[in-house]
């Protein structure tokens, strides 16, 4: 397996081959050492670890449900999240996702992301830099621990990949290794480079959304509570509505069983803690039981125009509604 290593592709030319661009600035996410969660005594929610050549050490967690990993150590920020292989739906019997892309800055380095099976060894990147083609051999986090994976919700074990490329970096594609360092599968980024590159939370600048602690695992009947700690006004006042909105949904479509519920907060004074409750019978389709599976909800801060008590609706506040994801919360339904 090569580990840490940053390949040139530069090529070569004659007396009348055109000036070699500037070659990339030199990348720091090769890998000095990594292990699992099993060879660390403290690892708490962490499913990997990989120290970086430039001091920087990386870690993997996951959420209670196995729907979202996150990834800190790279600058002060989380990168959340993705989707171990295992919990992906459909399900896929692929070796190599290609993840999220992010770039904090202009000239920050362009970061890629993605998962991978058990069974990849290395992911090499390539990309176009100043008219040449490059290779870089990704960061890679072995997600192996059994005991670690059973606590996130996570099936099977997997790899993670990350790689820190130059923020001019084009036409990016991800090759599979296996221990041979043989490609095995390829993907790529598609036309990333024409699109937004802030693409999660961590491009912006912005905190990451902080996750609500709820049961890890609930019954079919059973009910669950999210605990919202009230930081803004809500209630109705001058036209205007604030509440929170909790919802919670599965990915997996099931028919014959409940996957959808939500619940407003509309009173309750800063700094006090809400909980309400989601459950399974209120509602549609009520009585036959949550679907199995991860749930993924989210706390919404919602604000919207309201009609007068008195004469006609067009009179209410002209505030279009509107809403700021502030939270998530994870569980699985056994």
């Amino acid at each position: 397996m090569l580990i840490g290593a940053t390949v040139l592709l530069a090529g070569c030319g004659g007396a009348d081959a055109e000036p070699r661009p500037e070659p990339p600035p030199k990348l720091s996410s090769g890998i000095a050492s990594a292990e699992d969660a099993e060879d660390a005594e403290d690892a708490d929610g962490v499913l990997a670890r990989a120290d970086l050549l430039d001091g920087r050490q990386l870690e993997l967690r996951g959420t209670d449900s196995g729907l979202c990993l996150v990834l800190s150590g790279l600058d002060e920020y989380d990168r959340q999240c993705g989707v171990a292989p295992s919990e992906r739906v459909p399900e896929s019997r692929r070796v190599l996702f290609t993840g999220p892309i992010a770039q904090r800055g202009r000239h920050a380095p362009l970061e890629v992301y993605g998962e991978t099976s058990a069974t990849v060894d290395d992911v090499r990147i390539r990309y176009s830099y100043g008219g040449r083609r490059y290779a870089h051999l990704a960061t890679m986090l072995y997600a192996t621990d059994r005991n670690a994976l059973r606590q996130a919700g996570i099936a099977r074990p997997f790899n993670y990949f990350v790689a820190e490329l130059p923020a001019q970096a084009r036409r990016v594609t991800a090759t599979a290794l296996d221990r041979r360092s043989r490609p095995i599968a390829r993907d790529d980024y598609r036309d990333f480079h024409d699109l937004e590159r802030k693409v999660f939370i961590a491009a912006t600048g912005e905190k990451p959304l902080p996750m609500i602690r709820v049961r890890r695992v609930i019954q079919r009947v059973d009910k669950i509570q999210v605990p919202v700690r009230i930081r803004r006004k809500i209630g109705v006042r001058d036209g205007v509505s604030r509440s929170y909105f909790v919802s919670t949904d599965s990915p997996r479509p099931q028919v014959g069983c409940v996957t959808l519920r939500s619940a407003y907060i509309e009173k309750g004074s800063i700094g006090t803690t809400v909980r309400p409750t989601l459950d399974e019978a209120d509602g549609e389709g009520g009585g036959s039981g949550w679907c199995p599976g991860p749930y993924l909800g989210t706390v919404v801060y919602a604000v919207s125009g309201v009609c007068p008590r008195r004469g006609l609706c067009e009179n209410a506040s002209p505030i279009p509604r509107r809403g700021e994801l502030i939270a998530r919360f994870a569980y699985r339904v056994r």
